[in-house]
């Protein structure tokens, strides 16, 4: 099909909005042309239109994206060319995201944001408390019960009373899905693990693990969970809750050593294995790293590195790592991709093989004193694509950095400065933001004192 007839097609839909008859030409058009994130957004506005079979199409594409397309995998892009920006005027929290939408939690309300055609896709009330989690479709987990919303047009599937807060929900790929709690409503903070099905018996909690105790940290995959907690970590079934391993004891013995503790920090888990972040304390609020990775069935340790005695080496003069870069490292297929700041002040992304826990590149981005002030949380937020990795600098009050490297050479791809639309002084300080990798763009979340701006690069 040419652009001129695709072009017609869009003339025709913007002047007769209510005619389901042209959306539908309009979609079979986008399916021959392979644009697949706008054949999806028309289908979610026939969805929201009342359309039974634009809202399966829908459905069903996002369950399969979620259980099946992580967001590691997406399409990066070479080159930014264009931003697109939509402000709101209030602060939104709690952020979740699919490849097509983004959920997140204003006053009082759920808002979803469409990331394709950069507007919202529905608004929907909500309780005290509530925070919206992506399994399919959304679920909302709010003082004294738990919902289920459609994720394409927000309708209420399902409802249950829980005395649960969720924090996190994890799809094991066994049918069961996994939730790390926040606290129990009746007994107060208490954050066990619990099994729950959110299809047939919505809301029913199948299985608990470790119940009314802290976790640290918590992850899940290939049918297991690992949670972290009193300094050991623990495996557990997904299906069942049943205890698989346990493992304590120094994970690098290197940063043990000396009069600072050291202990894990962060897990990170894939179908590949587990890997566990250590992180080792020093005086001016200085870390050491340490990583290793455990083989997902036995807990047996593949291999452990201590970042500044044997990776960076008298290369780098042994300098610090600092920043908190323990909850920014994130899992390549082939690579551990770690944010380091050195004693010279800059930021660099380093890049560990994930074979032997050897160093693959290290690339320099920026001078830490050309990033805001440290009274800013998440100065900088990491991102994985299918190849690229991109990296968000917070420049000023306003302003942002993305940079984007290629995964396999750490080579840089763009460097493009965005500058969010967010009214000041109004507006107030930028708290902090995300990257969403999308197929063929970049979505950016940024949240101000007073306002949240969506902003979208595209190649």
């Amino acid at each position: 099909m040419s652009d001129t007839e695709l072009r017609r097609l869009e003339r025709s839909v913007v002047a007769a909005p209510d005619d389901p008859a042209i959306r539908w030409q309009l979609v079979h058009a986008l399916e021959r042309t392979g644009a697949r994130t706008r054949r999806v957004l028309e289908l979610m506005s026939l969805a929201r239109a009342g359309d039974r079979s634009a809202l399966e199409q829908v459905s069903s594409r996002i369950v399969r994206a979620h259980r099946t397309a992580p967001l590691a995998r997406r399409s990066g892009i070479r080159r930014a060319e264009r931003v697109r920006q939509v402000v709101f005027s209030e602060s939104l929290v709690d952020a979740c995201w699919s490849d097509e939408l983004v959920v997140l939690t204003g006053s009082q309300e759920i808002v979803a944001f469409d990331l394709g055609s950069m507007r919202e896709a529905w608004r929907v009330a909500a309780g005290r408390s509530a925070k919206p989690l992506l399994a399919g479709d959304v679920v909302c987990s709010e003082t004294g019960r738990w919902r289920r919303l459609n994720v394409g047009t927000g309708d209420e599937i399902a409802t249950c009373a829980s005395q649960l807060a969720l924090d996190k929900l994890f799809d094991s790929g066994t049918g069961v899905h996994v939730g790390a709690l926040l606290c129990d409503w009746r007994r107060g903070p208490g954050r066990g693990v619990v099994g729950v099905d959110i299809q047939d018996d919505f809301g029913q909690v199948l299985w608990r693990h470790a119940p009314n105790t802290e976790w640290q940290s918590i992850t899940a995959a290939a049918g297991r969970v690992f949670v972290l907690r009193n300094r050991a970590i623990e495996a557990v079934a997904a299906q069942d809750g049943g205890p698989l391993w346990t493992a304590r004891g120094p994970e690098v013995p290197s940063v043990t050593r000396g009069s600072y503790s050291s202990e894990p920090h962060e897990l990170l888990a894939d179908e590949r294995g587990l890997v566990v972040v250590v992180s080792k304390g020093a005086n001016l609020g200085m870390v050491q790293l340490g990583l290793s990775e455990r083989e997902a069935t036995t807990g047996a340790v593949r291999w452990s590195t201590d970042l500044a005695a044997e990776i960076l080496g008298a290369e780098f003069n042994g300098r610090s790592l600092d920043g908190d870069p323990c909850t920014s490292v994130r899992l390549a297929a082939n690579a551990v991709i770690i944010p380091i700041v050195d004693e010279q002040n800059t930021v660099s992304l380093l890049a560990l093989d994930r074979e032997g826990g050897k160093r693959r590149w290290i690339a320099p981005l920026a001078r830490k004193r050309e990033v805001a002030h440290d009274r800013y949380r998440d100065r900088w937020c990491l991102a994985l694509g299918h190849d690229v990795a991109y990296f968000g600098l917070q420049r000023a009050r306003d302003q942002l950095e993305v940079l984007a490297l290629d995964l396999d050479t750490g080579s840089r791809r763009f460097s493009k400065g965005v500058r969010l639309d967010a009214p000041q002084p109004q507006s107030g300080h930028l708290l902090g933001h995300e990257l969403v990798p999308l197929d063929g763009a970049l979505a950016i979340v940024a949240r101000f004192e007073n306002a949240t701006v969506i902003a979208q690069l595209e190649g």
